[in-house]
């Protein structure tokens, strides 16, 4: 039987066998995945975080990139566009910038700034391809629609909940479904995992949060391909919400080629 039909059974059970003790209790999958996803990518207003990602490889060789990355949520609606500018500050991508216009109804925009060129080069802001050279994805970063999946109940625990998820483009995407284990009262993703051929490939796992400004705020971060046996950890540090002088003006196409040292930790 595969996870899907077992994810199904599974929802039918716990309604019938009391495992919720109203049905209105319990969210729709597809809910609570957005809520996940606003825990994961929209948290708070306008926000600054400091990085630190390490990727290592599976014969233990590793390196160090520090970065700084700057949100802008560009109205007022609820996970709505965004603009997201980042900027390298040691490491082997040392110098490069990012900046990615996040669209809620359209196609992702996204620059990179080479310093060794001097020049910007498009790039596919919501591909499942490596993240400077991470086992990262471009889409772990930006975020992937919650509507480009359909997403079941899986399982249901004491403080968790699981759910599967299955794209509804699969010839987009190189998984054949995920699931993802989400905390109820944080309603953050703890973990989740891809799946090909009914084994786990890749995991992306939540190892730390802290709440800071009211908000319960991912810090470390581990993805890991199970293929090559590398991973990648991502230490977010110094997450701050509500910037001062964090405006839309610092997130045009001019500030690939400097970062505003005003804002700058």
């Amino acid at each position: 039987m595969t996870k899907l039909k077992t994810a199904v059974i599974s929802t039918i059970l716990l309604l019938l066998c009391g495992g919720v003790t109203q049905a209105e209790e319990m969210p729709p999958a597809e809910e609570e995945m957005k809520a996940a996803h606003h825990v994961r990518f929209y948290l708070g207003g306008n926000v600054r975080t400091t990085a630190t990602m390490t990727v290592e490889s599976a014969d233990g060789d590793s390196t160090e990139s520090q970065f700084v990355l700057f949100r802008y949520d560009v109205d007022d609606e609820d996970d709505g566009d965004q603009k997201l500018l980042a900027y390298f500050t040691g490491g082997p991508a040392e110098g490069r910038s990012l900046l990615v216009y996040k669209h809620a109804r359209a196609v992702d925009e996204g620059w990179v700034y080479e310093p060794e060129l001097g020049a910007e080069q498009s790039v596919p802001a919501d591909a499942r391809t490596p993240f400077f050279g991470s086992h990262v994805y471009w889409e772990d970063v930006v975020g992937r629609p919650v509507d480009a999946d359909e997403h079941v109940l899986e399982n249901r625990a004491l403080t968790y909940d699981t759910l599967l998820s299955t794209p509804r483009d699969p010839g987009s995407v190189e998984f054949d479904y995920y699931t993802t284990k989400i905390h109820r009262q944080r309603e953050a993703p703890m973990l989740v995992r891809y799946y090909k051929d009914d084994e786990v490939y890749r995991e992306v796992d939540t190892r730390t949060v802290h709440r800071i400004q009211g908000y319960d705020t991912l810090i470390r971060i581990e993805v890991r391909d199970l293929e090559s046996g590398g991973k990648t950890t991502l230490y977010l540090d110094g997450t701050q919400y509500d910037v001062d002088g964090l405006d839309e003006t610092l997130f045009a196409r001019e500030a690939l080629r400097g970062a505003p040292s005003e804002l700058m930790p």
